[in-house]
């Protein structure tokens, strides 16, 4: 019977800006430092309370998405944000060196050792979303997003999804308000790993949601039994 293994990451924790680049943020710093331009507003909160009672590990970013957008592919066009775009090649090589390709890599790495001793993995990613963008009012409370060409991926969502209607009054869609097979850090995993190795699922949920640190709290409540009768009962099929 084989033992799978949940790991979270979130990629867009924190705003930090390392002191090195301050003068390049410090003339955005009060207007968007604070905001979803900045960081994921309260998903930390809901991954480390998840991740503290699900016994399972964290892996969490420390540094802003204005600087360089973890989950982003390097090539893509927003890795680097409108205010890193104008750094020079050498801040940009450090981003990359010293913060990029280490919290990959730790990831990845720590995923391929584990399938490789035979534990398959459960990636949660976990995000946060704005409740209007561009004028228009996202319809939802959370989102699940995944890649439903792979098998797994899909029975899990949707199972999930049921679990979420059933005992909770959020408004839960597949792969709404963005793609899960869009580019991020679990399309770039799912490149590496077999469906019947790794399930990678982001998981959204309304910032309107997560006004306060007890608000988060309360929203990860709602999220543990779901999502542990889910695991229950779509790992246990495939054990």
């Amino acid at each position: 019977m084989k033992k799978w293994q949940l790991l979270f990451t979130c990629e867009h924790a924190v705003n930090t800006i390392p002191k090195a680049f301050l003068p390049d943020i410090l003339p955005y710093y009060k207007a968007i430092l604070s905001t979803h331009q900045a960081l994921d507003i309260g998903a930390l909160e809901i991954a480390q309370y998840l991740s503290q009672y699900l016994r399972a590990p964290l892996f969490k970013a420390n540094i802003s998405r204005l600087l360089i957008d973890m989950n982003r592919s390097l090539y893509h066009p927003t890795c680097f944000s409108f205010i890193s775009k104008k750094l020079s090649s050498a801040k940009k090589r450090t981003l990359v060196t010293h913060y990029y390709l280490p919290y990959r890599a730790q990831i990845t790495q720590s995923i391929y050792q584990l399938i490789q001793a035979h534990t398959p993995v459960l990636h949660l990613s976990i995000h946060s979303f704005t409740p209007k963008l561009n004028g228009l009012k996202r319809q939802n409370d959370l989102g699940i997003l995944g890649d439903f060409t792979r098998h797994f991926e899909q029975q899990f969502a949707y199972q999930w999804q049921e679990q979420l209607q059933q005992n909770t009054r959020l408004i839960t869609r597949l792969n709404y308000p963005y793609n899960g097979y869009d580019d991020g850090l679990t399309t770039t995993l799912r490149t590496l790993f077999s469906e019947q190795d790794y399930i990678g699922i982001e998981l959204e949920i309304n910032q309107a949601l997560l006004s306060s640190k007890k608000a988060c709290h309360l929203i990860a409540q709602d999220l543990i039994l779901p999502l542990a009768q889910t695991i229950y009962l779509n790992l246990a099929d495939r054990c």
